[in-house]
């Protein structure tokens, strides 16, 4: 991870911590919260009612919460799953991240997931059950996709992280 992706990772995670204690406060502390990462990252921050979302300068973008949408650039092949969208990432080289919360056992998700993944022309080169927690990963010509699915309090998480294969 580059110095300004861990840098806009830290500040992104400074501003939700910030909102959540400073909810109270309504719209001040949005625009507060908003300004301070923009100083921080150089980078463009908005929060709303649906999360928080963030490009740095460098073309970077992440967003978290409950209404968050796919970034402009999202990597065209890399597909998306069928559950509620909570955390969202896709920088300037080629990675991206997302995390989504859905129902049903980790098994059945992962394989969803995957057949979505074979479908779009990747193959899976590993597989492994860790005490529930569903570890795979699919390669195509100019991608590694590693996922991960797993239960906890009832909700199942997929968590998808594509990097370039080189």
């Amino acid at each position: 991870m580059s110095t300004s992706t861990r840098r806009a990772a830290l500040a992104l995670a400074a501003a939700a911590t910030t909102l959540v204690t400073l909810t109270a406060c309504g719209g001040a502390a949005e625009t507060i919260t908003e300004q301070v990462v923009e100083e921080a990252t150089g980078g463009d921050v908005a929060i709303d009612d649906e999360g928080i979302t963030m490009t740095d300068d460098q073309g970077n973008q992440m967003a978290m919460g409950e209404g968050v949408a796919v970034p402009d650039n999202w990597p065209s092949n890399v597909p998306l799953f069928d559950g509620t969208l909570v955390m969202v990432s896709s920088n300037a080289d080629g990675t991206a991240t997302a995390s989504w919360t859905t129902e049903g056992d980790p098994t059945a998700v992962a394989d969803a997931y995957g057949a979505q993944l074979e479908s779009a022309g990747y193959s899976k080169q590993s597989d492994a059950n860790l005490d529930g927690t569903i570890v795979r990963e699919y390669t195509s010509a100019d991608l590694v996709i590693s996922l991960l699915a797993g239960e906890a309090d009832g909700v199942t998480g997929l968590t998808m992280t594509a990097m370039p294969a080189n």
